[in-house]
């Protein structure tokens, strides 16, 4: 038997983005007037400042780097009777002082166009916290040089206070939407942050793996197949629900069937000659053409990724 194990420490989370956004620049809005000449509209160049509006702000502060404790262990060996060999993996990571945002308020500013208005402001803090642990189990068998099974399944679980600050791409994508979510109107952000604060769309998966060798090694074949249990995920529940004249999507947990997908990969050697040898690939995606909802779609987006073929000549000199 082999025992292995390994503590690590990872500091990151670049908080350049954030800089980004507090200099973002206001909104102003220039304007001319033509003058009429002949009957005609005549433009000079003098713009006037008409509208002036500042975007959300996000205060800078003095914080610690957030930093992640990793600890792994690992078993590995033969099995008796049955051959084969299995290795028994673990893995716990803490993370801590992870940027996390407070609830955001109002700060009054001065319009150059007169007035006043009004802005989010943001503080970031140290407060996020994030644990994981996963365990996974491996199994590989070989029948002689020609064939090779394996098996192996990830078990994992994730406690977060928060998904991050805030993610650039998610904000832009989302920002504006509104949804209903547990009895109030939330930002759509909000509702599908619970997928990672509330562990969701984490099922248990297996893999199995032939590996196989044909016709003296002229043809080689590959065929994975893997199994995801049923999971929950906060997706659009496909009902509409209108509060204070305004129509909302309701989201909730939505609840996904257990799933299998199968793939193949072959490779048949054509010729081979002192001046190279040429190969014929095959790949088949999704061999059953199994419904993969919870993988390439959702409640709101019924679409998905169906069987697909390639084929491919490859020629080594």
């Amino acid at each position: 038997m082999n025992l292995t194990g390994g503590l690590n420490r990872y500091f990151g989370r670049s908080f350049l983005g954030y800089a980004l956004r507090e200099n973002y620049p206001g909104n102003r809005i220039y304007r001319r007037s033509p003058t009429v000449v002949n009957g005609q509209n005549v433009w000079a160049n003098e713009w006037t400042l008409y509208s002036h509006s500042e975007t959300a702000r996000y205060s800078s502060a003095d914080l610690d780097t957030p930093y992640t404790d990793e600890f792994t262990v690992a078993l590995r060996g033969p099995i008796a009777w049955i051959g084969g060999e299995y290795r028994i993996k673990g893995i716990v990571r803490e993370s801590r002082d992870q940027f996390a945002s407070s609830e955001s308020t109002s700060e009054v500013y001065d319009v150059e166009t007169g007035g006043v208005s009004t802005r989010r402001v943001y503080t970031v803090t140290n407060d996020g916290e994030r644990s994981y642990r996963g365990l996974s189990l491996e199994y590989v068998r070989e029948f002689g040089r020609d064939h090779a099974l394996s098996f192996s399944t990830n078990w994992s679980h994730t406690d977060a206070t928060n998904i991050s600050y805030f993610d650039i791409s998610d904000e832009t994508e989302f920002e504006g939407e509104y949804v209903y979510y547990q009895g109030e109107v939330v930002p759509k952000l909000r509702a599908l942050a619970d997928n990672q604060l509330l562990d969701f769309a984490s099922p248990l998966i297996v893999n199995g793996v032939w590996s196989a060798r044909w016709l003296d090694g002229r043809l080689r074949t590959n065929v994975n197949a893997r199994w995801r249990d049923g999971f929950s995920r906060v997706d659009d529940t496909l009902v509409n629900i209108t509060v204070n004249g305004v129509r909302y999507d309701v989201y909730d947990k939505v609840e996904y069937k257990a799933s299998v997908d199968v793939n193949l990969a072959a490779t048949f050697e054509l010729a081979k000659t002192r001046y190279g040898a040429a190969a014929l690939d095959l790949r088949v995606n999704n061999l059953f053409n199994s419904v993969l909802n919870q993988e390439y779609s959702t409640a709101s987006q019924p679409y998905q990724l169906g069987r697909n073929l390639w084929v491919g000549l490859k020629y080594r000199y």
